[in-house]
């Protein structure tokens, strides 16, 4: 399946596709972690990682943060082992004291990701559109849906990072849905909403009609909503 590939500086088409479809790649002005940044940075603030580097990147440079290495088990990008669909930051749901303002923490907007080089076998991306998602479970299984929009229907831990009394599903205003989901051992989940929770791994997750297979040649810039 091929995808089209924006040039950095094509900002309308960029926003337009991505609008649409949810993600989008873009082919930077170079290959150099400046120019990665400097994409990024056209889709608002940095947001850290517990692995970034100080300018915000992940595998980017020296992480800033050393303690999540004591958990390496828990961060499955530092295992060879299955990787289920998830979002990104799901554990972020907190305040934090920024330049003496206090802001509230959550899971970021947009992750973008980039390929350095491209592997032997494997390497693609499969995307899962929740958006897809919540349409076909509003359609055709409200219980369900309901389920996973109550407050409390799922709780993330990894090492530190806790979000407690969480939905899946979250309509922050009339325009914007956030999602929470991880399929994993992080996850938390109360008896009465464990086969709504399961009901979306088992009939989405995998399941072709949802999912869009990218795959980045070096340089390439991937941009997730």
């Amino acid at each position: 399946m091929s995808t089209r590939k924006f040039d950095f500086f094509e900002t309308k088409e960029i926003s337009s596709f991505l609008k649409e479809h949810g993600y989008c790649i873009i082919k930077p002005r170079d290959h150099s972690l400046r120019a990665f940044r400097e994409a990024a940075g056209k889709f608002g603030l940095i947001q850290f990682h517990t692995k970034s580097d100080e300018h915000g990147v992940v595998g980017g440079g020296e992480p800033i943060n050393k303690d999540w290495q004591r958990f390496k088990d828990d961060y499955h990008g530092e295992l060879s082992s299955d990787f289920f669909p998830h979002t990104d930051g799901s554990f972020l749901n907190g305040i934090a004291y920024v330049e003496g303002t206090a802001k509230k923490i959550t899971p970021p907007k947009f992750v973008i990701l980039q390929c350095v080089s491209k592997p032997e076998f494997g390497g693609d991306n499969f995307l899962v559109d929740g958006q897809k998602i919540y349409n076909d479970l509003l359609a055709n299984n409200t219980e369900t849906l309901n389920i996973l929009m109550t407050s409390g229907s799922v709780t993330y831990c990894r090492d530190d990072l806790l979000s407690i009394d969480c939905a899946v599903f979250e309509k922050i205003d009339d325009q914007k849905l956030r999602i929470r989901y991880r399929y994993d051992s992080t996850a938390f989940i109360p008896e009465w909403a464990n086969a709504a929770f399961k009901y979306i791994q088992t009939h989405y997750s995998t399941n072709e009609h949802y999912i869009t297979p990218v795959s980045l040649d070096p340089g390439d810039i991937l941009v997730m909503d």
